[in-house]
């Protein structure tokens, strides 16, 4: 039924785009057809297995490259294959609400570094037709949001990676244990995150979340949490820290000298709430990182936060450049459209 209703939409689509048909006709009107029947497609793609590779190639997504090209709006999972690397052998994507969201997202740092593309899942269509897809023309499909960043060949120094792993072990440990201790009374908190570990995926970055191989994206989460499922504790999630980064190696240096420094556990707790909101997951109390911004505009105005809020005193005489613009000209303006507008009524009820 649904293979018919697909080929019956394909086939008035390609009517007339023969060879006679031009290249920007045919553009135009598959750009047209995926605008309207994109849901459509993306369903084929998930439920049917017999055809599935066919859909594919009707599939288009956003993606790093056309975010570049303001003519080209889409690309195919074809036109991928063709501008990928000379030794990539993965296809890459992540998820995000809108495709600006994704481009700047901590997941995609070092691929924008190293200049692989990504393909921008934006609707909540996409994953699921891509877990059935699992690869295309011989090469498999990686979410960079979940697990392990793998470069494969287009990796970074290994031995250095591995040597990096080992000199924050102590760190990563203390961060473990206390998002675990911090998470007793409330298994929620930190959104069942499981494991500390080092990563090259972060260029700029200090902290990451991830979630596990097989756990749902942030964009996922949201969606099914938007139909009433509790998905706090869905799958583990790791947090994934930029043993390059300034902030994080602060951290190592306090935790080294004592494994107890308070300090080192307050840029802990912060940079993990800050992980859980960039990386597009939902805090489940925000107040500490409110209360972080708090301090921050304190320190930074030298304004006392903790005062009584009272009511403020109004000036019994306001200057004219703080009354409201137009004055009381704009209330013999409205004054006056208002009994137009009645006059108006008036006619029309008696006509």
């Amino acid at each position: 039924m649904l293979q018919t209703k697909l080929e019956d939409l394909i086939n008035a689509v390609l009517v007339g785009e023969g060879e006679d048909a031009t290249p920007t006709k045919r553009n135009s009107t598959y750009n047209d057809f995926w605008k309207t029947f994109a849901t459509d497609v993306r369903y084929g793609c998930f439920e049917d297995d017999a055809n599935r590779g066919k859909i594919a190639k009707l599939l288009r997504f956003d993606s790093s490259y056309t975010m570049k090209d303001t003519e080209k709006k889409t690309t195919s999972l074809d036109g991928y294959v063709s501008r990928m690397l000379e030794k990539q052998t993965m296809i890459y994507y992540a998820a995000g609400d809108t495709a600006a969201s994704v481009d700047k997202s901590p997941a995609m740092q070092i691929f924008t570094k190293k200049g692989i593309e990504v393909l921008y899942f934006t609707s909540v269509h996409d994953e699921p037709c891509i877990s059935k897809l699992a690869e295309y023309e011989g090469y498999k499909l990686i979410s960079i949001q979940k697990g392990e960043a793998n470069l494969g060949d287009l990796g970074d120094d290994k031995e250095r990676l591995d040597n990096l792993k080992k000199m924050y072990e102590k760190t990563t440990k203390f961060w473990q244990d206390f998002i675990k201790a911090d998470s007793v009374d409330s298994p929620g908190k930190w959104l069942n995150i499981q494991e500390v570990r080092v990563t090259n995926r972060l260029v700029n970055t200090p902290v990451a979340l991830v979630t596990s191989q097989f756990g749902y994206s942030a964009k996922m989460e949201k969606a099914y949490q938007s139909q009433g499922q509790d998905m706090t504790m869905s799958a583990s999630k790791t947090l994934e820290l930029n043993p390059d980064h300034p902030v994080i190696h602060q951290v190592y240096k306090k935790i080294k000298e004592d494994p107890e420094d308070k300090s080192a556990k307050e840029t802990a707790a912060l940079l993990t709430q800050a992980a859980i909101l960039a990386s597009g997951y939902r805090l489940e109390d925000p107040k500490n990182i409110i209360g972080s911004v708090q301090k921050l505009l304190k320190m930074r105005q030298n304004e006392d936060l903790n005062v009584p809020v009272t009511e403020v005193e109004i000036p019994a005489d306001l200057n004219d450049d703080e009354k409201p613009a137009g004055g009381d000209d704009n209330l013999d303006d409205a004054d006056d459209a208002e009994d137009g507008a009645d006059d108006e009524d008036a006619d029309d009820a008696e006509e």
